[in-house]
């Protein structure tokens, strides 16, 4: 009988322990809507904020479903976008604290992280062109802008002349 029990005590705490792991998580949405709120808080609250979501993601990738890591994966990803490259640093350094410890958390940290870095690298270089796109529309917006002068003064020269 008291095997039974103990099993059971067993059982109890090891939903427990999953409960834990599940409750953690925020859901991609979530995050994204999120990440976009916090950016309006003064920046006191906003520094409070920002270290308790992304804390809260690292320990989705400690889950030991696939589904959970890609989640939280996915999740960082969108942080590391809405807030900019210059936080990629900060989003590196929590997760390789966050996943010292275990056999498959070097390759969860690493594997991580590179998608971090990735999606930085891509937003900047999507900023990068968007701004030389606005810049060669407002050359060509200026070169059309002195062809016209050019040609309004040599209309206004030949009727002048006529």
């Amino acid at each position: 009988k008291e095997n039974n029990l103990d099993r059971e005590q067993n059982k109890i705490e090891l939903k427990g322990r999953r409960a834990k792991q599940t409750l953690g998580l925020v859901r991609l949405p979530v995050v994204g809507c999120l990440i976009h709120v916090v950016k309006f808080l003064p920046s006191d609250l906003f520094y409070q904020e920002v270290p308790k979501l992304v804390k809260n993601l690292v320990e989705g990738l400690k889950s030991r479903e696939i589904e959970n890591r890609d989640q939280a994966r996915k999740a960082l990803q969108q942080c590391v976008t809405a807030l900019g490259p210059k936080w990629c640093v900060y989003l590196v350094k929590c997760i390789r604290e966050g996943l010292s410890r275990g056999g498959f958390m070097h390759g969860v940290c690493v594997f991580t992280c590179h998608a971090v870095v990735k999606s930085a690298v891509e937003e900047e270089q999507e900023r990068v062109k968007k701004a030389n796109q606005q810049t060669k529309e407002e050359k060509d917006d200026e070169q059309t802008e002195n062809i016209r002068e050019q040609t309004s003064t040599k209309s206004t020269r030949n009727k002048a002349v006529s």
